[in-house]
């Protein structure tokens, strides 16, 4: 006696057949939906354009703002003396006051003009 044929699933068949390109197109549209919704860098008028200066410029004030001689020059130019509170009330005060928004732009732009270099008030970038 023989058996009787398995049966076969459509769904199975289906997704067996469906295009490689579905998951890229959907991870696109994801990507592009994110960026979307990231808001935009508090200093990104104040950064290079072209996304290797930009990067490049990114780590320059990060490594700028761990160099205590660094630091020291900009407080005695600018004046500016804000630090990071220590407590978790200081950093909700400096949050809701924007100290420390205002401190990283006014340390973005005296970096620009004492370490990475300005033309025309704009940080230099690669030339097309």
């Amino acid at each position: 006696m023989s058996r009787p044929p398995k049966p076969r699933n459509p769904v199975a068949k289906a997704v067996r057949r469906m295009p490689a390109k579905v998951v890229p197109d959907k991870r696109r549209k994801l990507m592009e939906q994110v960026q979307d919704d990231e808001p935009e860098s508090p200093l990104a008028d104040m950064m290079p354009v072209h996304p290797l200066m930009a990067s490049a410029w990114v780590g320059s004030v990060r490594y700028a703002l761990t160099r205590d001689d660094v630091m020291a020059t900009f407080r005695e130019e600018t004046g500016n003396q804000w630090r990071p509170g220590r407590t978790p009330i200081d950093a909700m005060i400096d949050q809701t006051t924007g100290a420390a928004l205002d401190f990283i732009r006014a340390f973005a732009k005296w970096h620009n003009e004492n370490i990475w270099g300005e033309v025309d008030g704009k940080p230099e970038d690669i030339t097309d």
